[in-house]
């Protein structure tokens, strides 16, 4: 009956530090799962960051290709007044010739 006891005894402590070793193994599991949880934390926050800076970008892209449009469109308007300016020019410059002439010929008598 003792040596049933003791063998009863002995078992429940090899049960217990395997219990106490498998204990330890998951232990150093959960750290290193709540390490791996932190960095992928912090890897979510810097590609949170990332997003946002990308959409600011891109709204800013956005702001300046409809900018760009705008130009665009009012270009053919300035491109008629460009062309209305350059004839105007022209006739005023043909015109100063015409009074640069009759100015430089000699008085008629």
């Amino acid at each position: 009956m003792k040596e049933q006891r003791d063998q009863d005894q002995r078992r429940h402590e090899q049960q217990i530090q395997q219990l106490q070793a498998e204990m330890r193994k998951l232990q150093q599991s959960l750290v290193v799962k709540q390490d791996e949880v932190t960095r992928l934390n912090q890897d979510g926050v810097r590609l949170v960051a990332d997003l946002s800076h990308a959409r600011k970008s891109a709204y800013e892209q956005q702001t300046y290709g409809r900018q760009l449009e705008q130009k665009l469109e009012a270009l053919p308007v300035i491109q008629q007044q460009h062309y209305a300016l350059v004839s105007k020019l022209e006739e005023k410059d043909q015109r100063l010739k015409e009074l640069t002439t009759q100015i430089s010929l000699p008085p008629v008598r």
